[in-house]
């Protein structure tokens, strides 16, 4: 169905070039973010690297959010709850749905990660 008679930006090669840099730079922004040395430490077996990412994960200042763990538990109104509530429908509304979808084509401890996250998501995980 053709929405409109006017030209659009979907098939323009300026718009996808400004898009390809600011994809780009920021892949480099967020690159530079990461610790000097951290990757070189990673493993190379599978699953080595899968403990080492989730060990990595949980030790990463954000892990534990004081928003979360402080603020949320011991300090929130009704207020502060309905915002929390309303902003996190907002955008977990359908991340179960992509992470179903995710799972299409993959296999073994990938597949069983992401069924895992989805299993957490359906109010399911710890």
């Amino acid at each position: 169905t053709k929405l409109t008679d006017q030209e659009t930006a979907e098939g323009s090669v300026v718009v996808h070039e400004l898009g390809r840099q600011l994809e780009a730079a920021t892949a480099e922004a967020q690159d530079r973010l990461i610790e000097p040395g951290l990757l070189e430490e990673a493993p190379t077996e599978p699953r080595a690297y899968l403990s080492w990412l989730k060990k990595t994960a949980r030790e990463h200042r954000v892990y534990k959010h004081p928003y979360y763990h402080e603020f949320i538990r011991n300090q929130a109104d009704e207020s502060d709850l309905r915002n929390y509530v309303m902003q996190e429908s907002v955008v977990d509304g359908r991340f179960d749905d992509l992470l179903a979808m995710m799972q299409v084509g993959t296999a073994g401890a990938a597949k069983m990660e992401i069924a895992s996250n989805f299993w957490d998501e359906m109010g399911n995980g710890d």
